[in-house]
């Protein structure tokens, strides 16, 4: 089942794992840093740092919740599987059946 949250987790995996976002993340660390030296503020790095962090943490819940609905997709997908292969042995042994059947009245000829 797809939800608001797995629709905005997949795009928002999609989205930082493009290119446009890598180059965004960039641009926008090097102006923090530029910035952050010409105007005298977060010398240490510190808020940068936990803007950074937080953006990781933030991204490993979205992760983190695509990770669950594809394995719930995966297990539908094996279940499937499993059925249909089921339905191919029922087959299966319906024509080894019919086979014997006919080498049965072929011998017995």
């Amino acid at each position: 089942m797809v939800t608001k949250s797995s629709k905005l987790a997949l795009w928002y995996a999609k989205f930082r794992g493009s290119s446009i976002f890598l180059i965004g993340l960039l641009i926008f660390i090097a102006l923090w840093l530029v910035a952050s030296t010409w105007l005298s503020f977060d010398r240490d790095h510190g808020l940068i740092n936990l803007m950074l962090s937080s953006e990781a943490s933030v991204s490993l819940a979205f992760f983190a919740m695509m990770q669950e609905q594809t394995d719930s997709q995966h297990a539908e997908v094996m279940t499937g599987i499993k059925e249909m292969l089921e339905a191919s042995k029922k087959v299966d042994a319906e024509i080894l059946e019919t086979v014997e059947e006919i080498q049965e009245k072929v011998d017995g000829d």
